[in-house]
């Protein structure tokens, strides 16, 4: 067999066989095997695609929902597919343009860096050190050339030097000036996001106005930000949608018991709410508006005025997608993702998991396993992003993302976690092997019970080894 047609499972039995043993142990147990194949997974260790790009799973994956659902099959043009059939949503996607910080890393020493008032730079330990050199604001900065209605995203990491004086990071020009006091001799990043209004934007660092005051800086990024549509898998819990016809929204009193509602609706109408909870919401048009509310127990009124469309209430803090209605209300069973480890050829010993995904509540499962161990693979936090197995988390402070894009990397040694490209957070704690899993799925697909949250899945990859944290870093930049 010519090793370009193996098939996942063949890679995975030979990647297991070994990591236990050799070449020969391999050849013994699959003597259909060449010594060629064997060779290739040796030096290069396999990757599978368990989500492709535009939400397409592997085969071997299993899917599974009992009832039909709205699908996007193109941007804007909804149909229903069928019990058990996947669906897809077409949602926009950030990307980053080119770095277009000059030498941001210091690793050309200072090239790049200008300095004003005083100030003296020199790059200490591969960070940039600014000292004042007498009792003024010292600066250091560099300017770099913007497009007038171009939004950009700044990302810098900063610490004080001397002990009791506060430093600044500073932006100016392209968005004004934004000026953020770094108060803490532990590195910190700071990020920013705008809509460039000028041709350029000064980046920089200033010191307290004392003698020797300083300032320790690193990690400079500037990127151009630009918003493109693409495909995901959906994968969301069941729910129900309350109000009736869905298409042409009518005036409707439903009963609702006490909690959180969801109204969610496109068209440029008014949906008025009274009884149950009260407030009015505007539409936009062909963008969906939602709003959460408390609601008491009792009757809720929807007064509908004006072009009300796809009109969704249901139970929850966050919107689903559409669920059609005509004469009653109508319920959407879940979406159920299931990943056997004989589909990707899981290492339960060493092993990487990358994923690019949005969902839209905090402090959720993403991605979980049926194994002994705390399942949760990927959880979302408030501030970023968090790997249960050793509480390893790791932070994007990249404002407004749509998408997070995230990296857990395991072996013995301890286990790495990533989110949108930058934060690599390395842990040395041993790491337990995941012995026992069976197999991987979204939400509370893996098999762990707990609530299932909604989700849109980009892609997810999984690779036959611990990858290093400068690989977490590119396989989870936003860039596609």
């Amino acid at each position: 067999m010519a090793h370009n047609y193996l098939s996942y499972l063949e890679g995975s039995r030979i990647w297991s066989i070994l990591n236990r043993g050799t070449a020969r142990d391999a050849l013994n147990e699959m003597p259909w095997i060449s010594r060629d194949d064997i060779a290739l997974w040796v030096g290069t260790p396999p990757r599978w695609e368990m989500v492709a790009t535009g939400g397409r799973l592997i085969s071997g994956a299993t899917f599974s929902r009992a009832s039909t659902g709205t699908t996007e099959i193109t941007p804007g043009v909804f149909t229903q597919a069928a019990v058990d059939v996947p669906r897809y949503q077409w949602v926009t996607k950030r990307a980053l343009g080119t770095e277009l910080a000059v030498n941001g890393q210091f690793t050309a020493g200072t090239t790049g860096w200008n300095t004003s008032q005083g100030g003296s730079i020199r790059v200490v330990s591969g960070e940039l050190q600014l000292k004042s050199t007498k009792a003024a604001f010292g600066g250091s900065s560099q300017t770099i050339p913007v497009v007038v209605g171009t939004r950009y995203a700044v990302k810098v990491k900063a610490r004080r030097g001397t002990a009791n004086n506060l430093a600044w990071v500073v932006l100016r020009g392209a968005s004004g000036t934004i000026a953020q006091t770094v108060d803490t001799q532990t590195m910190v990043e700071y990020s920013s996001e705008f809509v460039a209004t000028t041709t350029s934007l000064v980046v920089g660092f200033q010191t307290y106005s004392v003698v020797n005051a300083d300032v320790f800086c690193d990690d400079v990024r500037v990127y151009a930000i630009t918003d493109t549509s693409a495909r995901a898998l959906l994968v969301e819990p069941a729910a129900t949608n309350l109000m009736w016809p869905s298409d042409t929204a009518v005036t409707k009193s439903i009963p609702v018991s006490a909690g959180s509602y969801t109204l969610s609706f496109y068209g440029t109408g008014t949906v008025s709410l009274s009884g149950a909870a009260t407030g009015d919401t505007v539409g936009v048009g062909a963008v969906a508006v939602v709003r959460t509310v408390v609601a008491t127990a009792g009757a809720l009124t929807l007064t509908i005025s004006g072009a009300v469309s796809r009109i969704q209430l249901e139970s929850g803090v966050y919107a689903t997608s559409n669920i059609v209605t005509t004469s009653g209300a109508v319920t959407r069973a879940a979406d159920i993702v299931i990943f056997p480890v004989a589909s990707f050829g899981f290492n339960a010993s060493v092993g990487t998991f990358a994923g690019e995904f949005i969902t839209p509540k905090a402090a959720s499962v993403m991605l979980s396993c049926n194994g002994p161990l705390v399942p949760e693979m990927f959880t979302r936090t408030t501030s970023g992003f968090h790997s249960a197995w050793t509480g390893v988390n790791t932070y994007s402070q990249l404002l407004t993302t749509t998408a997070s894009a995230v990296a857990t990397a395991y072996d013995g040694s301890g286990i790495t976690v990533c989110m949108n490209g930058h934060n690599p957070n390395v842990s040395s704690t041993p790491f337990d092997t995941l012995t026992g899993v069976t197999q991987v799925g979204f939400g509370a697909a893996g098999g762990v019970g707990g609530v299932q949250i909604p989700l849109q899945v980009f892609d997810l990859t999984y690779i036959a080894r611990k990858i290093s944290a400068g690989e977490c870093v590119a396989m989870t930049t936003l860039d596609a």
